[in-house]
């Protein structure tokens, strides 16, 4: 979700696969209908928070157990499934995306893995909704048990932001040798906060062409948009990384990615600083297979 930094290097491919002078792939790869795919994805997180200023955040953190500066590796594994119906008269079409497994560990100095503390049993949960021609979602549910109230609510909004998110990338068409930059809109939950609205500006340059298969670099700068609260947010990010695009299927079967935030918090008894360094890998196939 992705979820952006100073990036560190772009991933290299071989001058032996550049794509051919003037050619060019039209990537489009949105949620459309009459899909069956499986999306695996894994995020792995090092973050560092460090104390800018203290005016007693020290004291209060410290009594919770916190000593600062805090380091900790986070890797979440997820496994979903996105199934849309037939195209209707109005452009619309139905949605489901269900999780299939999701996992939130701490990886320790040691490699081994252990649970996250405070994490939310995701497993088979499943949303349906009805995406509109211009990619928003409509009449929403949920399916799960043990959720309810706030909770239910708060699922659902994060499920229709992706689903929206899937069906509503923009289309652009790349060319070998030339950049041709790309926006797209989400939202970064943080924890205990409102989630930071993110636009990132992707400029993308085609690679290569082999087998079918379009790859494509893309570096990255993100804008934030900071919520009002008792909490005032500085957020930066860059990043960079690979796409492998599947040309007559219009899937995105690889991506990969770095990404360099930094978040800083201004509360009234001190400035918290988060660097947070994520690669993000993504595998897409179609169900079944």
């Amino acid at each position: 979700m992705t979820r952006w930094r100073t990036w560190a290097a772009v991933l290299w491919l071989p001058c032996a696969m550049a794509a051919a002078a003037g050619e060019t792939v039209e990537l489009d790869y949105r949620l459309r209908a009459e899909r069956d795919l499986v999306v695996e994805q894994v995020d792995e997180n090092v973050t560092t928070m460090r104390v800018v200023t203290d005016n007693g955040l020290v004291a209060r953190t410290g009594a919770q157990g916190a000593r600062f500066p805090l380091t900790y590796h986070t890797v979440n594994r997820q496994r979903s499934r996105y199934t849309t119906g037939a195209l209707q008269a109005d452009g619309s079409f139905p949605a489901t995306l269900a999780i299939l497994s999701r996992r939130a560990m701490l990886r320790l100095a040691s490699g081994a893995e252990q649970p996250a503390p405070g994490q939310t049993d995701m497993d088979n949960f499943v949303f349906k909704a009805v995406i509109d021609a211009q990619g928003r979602v409509q009449q929403p549910t949920l399916q799960v048990d043990g959720l309810d109230g706030e909770r239910l609510n708060a699922v659902r909004g994060v499920m229709t932001s992706v689903l929206e998110q899937a069906a509503r990338i923009e289309t652009i068409r790349v060319e070998q040798g030339k950049a041709v930059d790309q926006d797209v809109n989400m939202q970064v939950p943080l924890p205990g906060l409102a989630p930071l609205d993110l636009k990132i500006t992707a400029t993308n340059r085609l690679i290569a062409v082999k087998e079918g298969m379009a790859q494509v670099e893309m570096v990255y700068v993100m804008a934030f948009g900071v919520p009002d609260g008792p909490v005032k947010i500085e957020a930066t990010g860059t990043g960079g990384g690979t796409l492998v695009y599947d040309i007559a299927a219009r899937v995105a079967r690889r991506i990969e990615t770095n990404t360099l935030m930094t978040i800083v918090t201004h509360m009234p008894d001190g400035t918290l600083e988060f660097q947070m360094n994520t690669r993000q890998t993504q595998h897409t196939q179609d169900a079944g297979r």
